[in-house]
């Protein structure tokens, strides 16, 4: 006599599907510290070594735009937070090696392999890693003198050939903290994050739809015209 119908709200798009924003963190606007919190309320330190402070590299592209790198401090462990709320499904790094290699084959030959060691928890080993690209230039300085260099930057000018690394990690967990560290040469970089909307049912709630027939005592439906006892959405009342 009564239909129940469920009513599910769900996120944004369709159910199952995550809604997804990309945020670019970069050092623009920010002074050098251990720990550094940009616009939208996310923060980046150096957890591996506190006395270490984050600072601000050379300008890079990032997806059309020039951003201001972050100089981070070599080999030591970071922590990126997420506002509550959020969680990244996706990082990627836009980096270059800060790296001048001086003059000859002696001072190359010292170049150390350069990767991320670890991201999110996941280790990586020259093996297993991309590598960052060991960008090279030979030009004369304010001296005239040749110099060979690694890395995307000369003599404090910027990459000549806009050659950038952009490496990217999948976060299966989706977390709200992400920890990441780099092994080799000091890299300069600006952080894209892929955030995870949520997929999930936001509301769910039973309702009574009303009912319009009417029945008599033995649960019969009755004609309009019917007249005596009747029960009516869930309530006895005399139909005349």
């Amino acid at each position: 006599m009564k239909k129940i119908f469920t009513l599910i709200a769900v996120a944004a798009m369709a159910m199952g599907v995550n809604a997804q924003e990309k945020v670019i963190l970069s050092f623009d606007g920010l002074s050098s510290a251990n720990k550094v919190e940009f616009e939208g309320g996310y923060t980046l330190q150096i957890t591996g070594n506190e006395e270490k402070e984050l600072s601000g590299g050379n300008n890079i592209t990032v997806n059309d735009a020039t951003k201001k790198s972050i100089k981070l401090s070599n080999g030591a462990q970071n922590t990126l937070t997420l506002p509550s709320g959020k969680s990244a499904s996706k990082i990627t790094f836009h980096s270059y090696i800060n790296y001048d290699g001086g003059t000859g084959n002696k001072d190359m030959a010292k170049f150390r392999t350069s990767y991320w060691s670890e991201v999110g928890g996941t280790t990586y080993t020259a093996e297993s890693a991309t590598l960052m690209t060991q960008f090279l230039y030979t030009y004369n300085n304010e001296n005239g003198k040749k110099v060979t260099t690694y890395g995307a930057w000369v003599n404090g000018e910027n990459n000549k050939d806009g050659k950038f690394d952009a490496i990217s990690f999948s976060l299966a967990s989706a977390p709200n903290v992400i920890t990441f560290t780099n092994t080799g040469e000091q890299a300069c970089f600006v952080i894209e994050l892929e955030l995870t909307g949520s997929n999930n049912i936001n509301t769910v709630k039973t309702v009574e739809a009303e009912d319009s027939a009417a029945y008599n005592l033995a649960g019969q439906k009755v004609a309009d015209g019917f007249k005596g006892i009747v029960v009516k959405n869930g309530r006895k009342m005399i139909q005349k």
